[in-house]
């Protein structure tokens, strides 16, 4: 669905001598183009920005995160040398962070998540994805809806799944090669067949009724 991660950016503020290593280390072990850079939001969605946070500040990071959302902006990032315990790790909520590695892991484990990042998987700390978990996790709501009888059509269902995993009208429209105004049309129908009136209540139906549909949404949309 997103682009392909081809090149990965290290947000140097002050151009370290640590994060000139770093860079060379990482350029060097996944044979991948590395740079360093003062102005993250120039960079485009293949690029994977890395931030270091021991020197950008939760609440920055929470910012700037912020801004990507509200602008519609999908970026992959991650972030290297947090503590634990601290605020970094709140920053796991936003969608756009694909890995946390803390100051104690080493080279290897560094290596080896952001790897699994570039192969399009996800590198985050297990206590804290069982955290994220478990505070989320609750009892279905009942719906009076039948799932079987709401009779949504496969690229309904697309949409919507793609509503659930948190994408915007725009990436929606971009990876299935339609319109926004088409991806409104769709999302409307939608609406109107399941009974709801927003994003909220679709990812609630989503999340109570996708499961027992039997329609497979991963096959190449085009």
């Amino acid at each position: 669905m997103s682009e392909p991660l081809t090149s990965l950016t290290i947000f140097s503020p002050a151009r370290s001598i640590e994060h000139i290593e770093l860079c060379a280390y990482l350029k060097a072990s996944l044979d991948l183009e590395c740079e360093l850079s003062t102005k993250p939001d120039q960079h485009g969605a293949n690029y994977l920005l890395m931030f270091d946070c021991s020197e950008v500040s939760a609440p920055r990071l929470h910012q700037w995160l912020g801004y990507l959302h509200q602008s519609q902006r999908e970026r992959k990032c991650v972030l290297i040398n947090a503590e634990r315990q601290s605020p970094h790790e709140q920053l796991i909520n936003w969608p756009q962070i694909q890995g946390i590695f803390y100051r104690s892991d080493s080279s290897s484990q560094l290596l080896a998540g952001l790897q699994k990042i570039l192969n399009g998987s996800m590198s985050l700390p297990e206590n804290l994805c069982y955290d994220f978990v478990s505070r989320r996790r609750r009892p279905p709501s009942i719906h009076m809806i039948d799932p079987e009888t709401a009779k949504l059509t496969r690229r309904e269902l697309q949409i919507l799944e793609c509503i659930y995993a948190g994408h915007t009208n725009a990436c929606i429209a971009d990876w299935l090669a339609l319109s926004e105004h088409t991806i409104k049309s769709h999302l409307y129908s939608a609406y109107r067949k399941l009974g709801i009136n927003s994003r909220l209540e679709a990812c609630t139906w989503m999340r109570d009724y996708y499961p027992l549909q039997n329609t497979s949404l991963h096959d190449n949309p085009r």
